[in-house]
This record gives structure tokens, sequence and C-alpha cells, in this order.
């Protein structure tokens, strides 16, 4: 055996005794090794028995071990490892969700070389659940000559919801009349309202547009599933965007992509929250960032549960790097998002006020417009912090704050605290003369106190003091 293969088994053979998650200094070592360590890989998830390594709540170590070696594998995009992960899954149970996905993205890495091994297998094999990861995987990897098209067009007759996860898969425009067509026959559109508004979203994204009739057929799987007409409005227009989005060149689909993962990046900042970097990079591109921010904010009005899990952040960081760039046509976009905002995307109503914020004598008149026209309290406390936090010396803005001690004394002198207005001094020394002061308004006082001189009397100074 080879001075270099030797020290590659040995590597490999590590595998076996790590009992959960790969140690990433093993896991480069592998990868350095190269082809020398892919032979070695490859016995493993010829040896290991999927079914007894990985059944029960907790895999085995050869299951511990399998898992990585597949993985390895997908990383090296190993090319002589097809077969012997097609072979695996074949003998593989369909149950086991961290095996199927781990071979799944192993062989999708391969790229194009997975193609004719994939059709063939796909061939070979009569499990459903197979023939549907090989197409998917197909599909993922931007495979589109006619024998694939020709396998999804089956796909669509035997099981429609597969053939919808399939072609969104690969978005391959030859593919909408079929779309159209299967959505056409669907006579029960309430009852499969779900599959309905798969296909039609599916349909924007290649680029289609719905007939009078679809329109129909769209609207009456809507109302099955309780939208309401304001929703109906908000996700149409997200469709035709989804659609216009279609047509662009794919380098302008790439920058938008990249524009929006970087708004997905959290930074250190609890107050700013998206990183130092990615701010900097996006505020780079200046002008050319604008339509594709300004569309976060339109996305987000359209659909206020677009957004979700790690990409929640998005919306609020987009109004942060307008902002930045000071684009004055964000500003009303922004307050109609901080408007339709519900309290659950209370870290994004918290984001926005403090961008709309930084417009300071901008944002005054179109702000103090909304908070004329709000009857909903709870809106013009918002659009009351937005004013607050812009520190612009503003009488009406001052008297708005104060109105709001009758209805919520301790948000407002929060808000007064944040203003900055030494007029306020008064009111914080009269609130030390009230009967019953809750803690937390005492501790605004407190803090005040520290600002600035309140002139309190020898009473009030005590009762702050034992506070």
């Amino acid at each position: 055996m080879g001075k270099q293969a030797q020290p590659a088994r040995d590597l490999v053979q590590r595998l076996y005794w790590i009992p959960g998650a790969l140690d990433q200094g093993l896991r480069e070592r592998i990868v350095a090794a190269g082809d020398a360590a892919v032979p070695h890989l490859i016995e493993v998830i010829r040896l290991v028995d999927p079914g007894s390594s990985l059944r029960g709540t907790e895999p085995t170590r050869a299951g511990c071990a399998l898992l990585h070696a597949v993985s390895l594998l997908g990383d090296m995009h190993a090319v002589a490892a097809i077969g012997p992960l097609l072979s695996l899954a074949a003998r593989a149970d369909h149950e086991n969700g961290a095996l199927e996905l781990e071979v799944r993205w192993a062989l999708h890495s391969m790229g194009p070389a997975v193609v004719e091994p994939l059709l063939a297998f796909h061939e070979a094999v009569n499990d459903r659940a197979l023939r549907r990861m090989a197409l998917q995987i197909l599909a993922s990897v931007g495979a589109s000559d006619d024998r694939v098209l020709a396998l999804m067009r089956g796909t669509i007759a035997e099981d429609v919801d597969s053939a919808v996860e399939i072609i969104a898969y690969c978005q391959d425009p030859r593919l909408e009349p079929d779309l159209h067509e299967l959505l056409i026959t669907i006579d029960d559109p309430a009852g499969r309202c779900r599959l309905v508004d798969e296909i039609v979203d599916l349909i924007a994204r290649l680029g289609g547009r719905l007939s009078d009739d679809e329109e129909v057929l769209w609207e009456c799987a809507l109302r099955a599933m309780r939208v309401d007409e304001d929703g109906l409005h908000r996700r149409r227009r997200s469709r035709h965007r989804v659609a216009r989005l279609a047509e662009l060149p794919p380098g302008l689909r790439q920058v938008r992509e990249a524009i929006r993962n970087a708004l997905a990046v959290d930074g250190p900042d609890v107050r700013t929250r998206l990183a130092p970097a990615s701010r900097s990079w996006v505020a780079a591109l200046g002008a050319r960032a604008v339509p594709w921010l300004m569309e976060v904010i339109e996305d987000a009005l359209a659909d206020p549960d677009e957004f979700r899990g790690e990409r929640r952040r998005i919306p609020g960081n987009a109004a942060t790097v307008l902002a930045d760039l000071g684009i004055e046509e964000a500003i009303e976009p922004m307050l109609n998002l901080l408007e339709a905002t519900d309290w659950s995307h209370c870290d994004r109503i918290s984001d926005l006020v403090w961008a709309l914020a930084r417009f300071r004598e901008r944002v005054v008149e179109p702000a103090l417009a909304r908070h004329r026209a709000a009857s909903d309290r709870g809106l013009r406390n918002r659009i009351a912090d937005v004013l607050a936090e812009t520190k612009v010396r503003d009488s009406r803005i001052f008297e708005l704050l104060v109105a709001m001690l009758d209805s919520d004394k301790e948000l407002a002198a929060s808000m007064l605290l944040d203003y900055g207005d030494p007029r306020a001094i008064p009111i914080f020394a009269a609130i030390l003369d009230a009967d019953d002061i809750q803690s937390a308004l005492l501790a605004i006082v407190q803090e005040a106190s520290e600002q600035w001189d309140l002139g309190l009397t020898e009473r009030q100074t005590r009762r702050l003091a034992s506070s």
C-alpha cells in the first residue's frame, strides 16, 4: 500500500470512532487527502448497513460513519462515488430522512456528471420515491435535455403533487403550458386549494400569466384558504412581481438574490442588527441596490409572512440601508410597512422605527400627517416613537408626546426622555408628586435626573432616592 493511501485509509477509519458530529479538523484532513481517500469512503457506504446502523432515535457509530462518508464524498465532488451512492439510496429505508438528505445533496454536488447515471437509475427502479428523488436531483442540477423533460411530463400524469415540486426545482419555461393544462383540469379548486396556489406561483416564476378562467379558479382556491379581499390584492401584486422577476437577465437576478442574502445576516449591534460587512457592501452598490431594497419593502407589504425564519430580518435591514443611502422616496413605503406590520414581528417594527428616524427633518411632515390620520392607538404610538427618535425640535412633536401622558404615562415618559427636549423637565419632576408611581416610571425619572437638573423639592428628592 502506497505511502499516501495508508494515511488516507487511517483517516477514514477514524470516522467509525466518532459518535456524533464530525470534527472540522478531521473533515478538512480527509478532504485534503483527495482521490486517495475516495475509495475508502466508498468502502464505508458499501459495507455499512443503513437499516441496522440508522434505526432508532440515535445512529450507531457505524451509522454516523456512513452519514459522514456520504457528506465527505459530496464535499469532494467524487464522481467515482455516483454509482455507490445510487446503490445506497436503493437499499436505504425511505423513512431515514437524514441519510436521504445527505445522499441527495452528495449527488447534486456532482453536477452534470450525475445526469446519465440518474437517467439510467430512474429507468431501472420501480420504486416511486426513488424515481421522484432522481427527477428532483436532475431538476436541481439544471438538466434540461428532452429526456428529462419527457420524464417530468410523465410525472405530471402519475403524481401531480410530486410533479409540481419537481418542476419548481428546474423551472424550465417549456413546462409552462403543461402547468396551465394541469391547472384548468382541477375540478375541485377549493379541495385542492394549496396545489392550485403552488401551480399559480410556479407559472408566475416561469414568467407566465393566467387566463381569466384561471384567475377565477385561483381566487376560488384562495377563498378556500380563507384569504380575504386585502389578502387577494396582496397576493396578486406579489405574483405580478414574481412574473416580472422571471423576465430579468440572469445577472440582475443574481444581484437581487445576493442583496437579499446579505440582508439576512445578523450583526453584533443590537440596535442596527445588520452585519457591518453586509451593510457596507449593499450600501456601496448605491443606486444599483435601491430598486431591490424597495422591492423588499413592497414584498413585505404584499405578504407580511414572506420573510420568515432566517430571512425574517431582511425587511428591517433593507430599511436600514435605505436610510444609510438617504433615499427619501422610501419614507412613505416604510411608513406603510410600519403601519401594516403585526406586533408578532416586533423586531421588524423596531428596525423600521430606527431607520425612519434617521431621515430626521425629512420624515417629520409625513409622520405627523400619518399620526393625525391614525385612529389606532398602537399605530399612533409607533409613529410617535419615530418622531421622538428623530430628535428634531418641533413644538408639534413635543405636544403630541406630552398628550400621550394621559393614556400611557410610562411610554410617554420614555419617549420624552429619548426626545431629549429640556421642556420636559417640569413633567418629570411632577411625576414624583403622584400618589402611586410604578417602579418602571420611577426608573425613567431617575434616568432623567441624571440627564438634567430637575430642580426637585426636598420631598421629591427623598422619594426618588427611596425608590
